[in-house]
């Protein structure tokens, strides 16, 4: 589950949870923040932003670095996941830290609806492709609005489900494709939450 969370001081963060049969067994707070979607960068002078544009009214808090998600295979063996969330997808030094502490599967969470019908959403795909090559590790992306697909470190071509929007979609056809990529996931859903698209408001991942 990829989700804007609230804690009791008002703070917020966007956290991904791994969800098994006897509930919460694992999560991952973002830890790069979109800039002024997600956080204003020196907010004391800047955040005047906010009033005349779509910037962050307030700033999200980042979590405190990337850590392995523990799964289970259909065979009942360890399967590590390196869980990251939408914009973070870009910096391939985090799918290597993931990778290089033994993730057996990247797995990406976004929600693309604000650029829905451009270029925007295969080329955000297209980097979980790289990043696949680059770590020698199968990814998943799942996507609320914009490209779902698994990519296969070694084989040609990534499976891709359609693009359509959904304000909740479990993703268990998803993590069975890696079937194609990778060790199968058994007894784990994996949720992705959001709020769907409004007409005039920007969505940041």
């Amino acid at each position: 589950m990829n989700q804007d969370a609230s804690l009791p001081d008002g703070a917020r963060s966007k956290v991904a949870l791994l969800i098994g049969r006897r509930g919460i067994v694992g999560s991952y707070t973002k830890t790069r923040l979109v800039p002024f979607g997600e956080y204003i960068p020196l907010r004391a002078a800047l955040g005047w932003l906010a009033t005349i544009s779509r910037a962050a009214a307030s700033n999200m808090v980042p979590g405190d670095g990337a850590h392995l998600v523990h799964a289970t295979d259909r065979l009942g063996r360890p399967l590590p996941l390196g869980v990251l969330i939408c914009f973070e997808s870009a910096f391939p030094d985090m799918s290597r830290v993931d990778a290089d502490r033994g993730a057996q599967l990247i797995v990406y969470q976004t929600s693309d609806s604000t650029f829905q019908e451009s270029w925007a959403p295969a080329q955000h795909a297209s980097l979980s492709a790289v990043r696949a090559a680059e770590t020698g590790r199968p990814v998943v992306q799942a996507a609320l609005t914009g490209v779902t697909a698994v990519i296969a470190s070694q084989r040609p071509g990534p499976a891709v489900l359609p693009r359509r929007a959904a304000r909740v979609r479990a993703w268990p056809s998803a993590l069975s494709l890696c079937r194609t990529a990778g060790p199968p996931v058994a007894g784990h859903l994996l949720l992705v939450v959001a709020t769907p698209a409004v007409p005039g408001r920007s969505t940041h991942c």
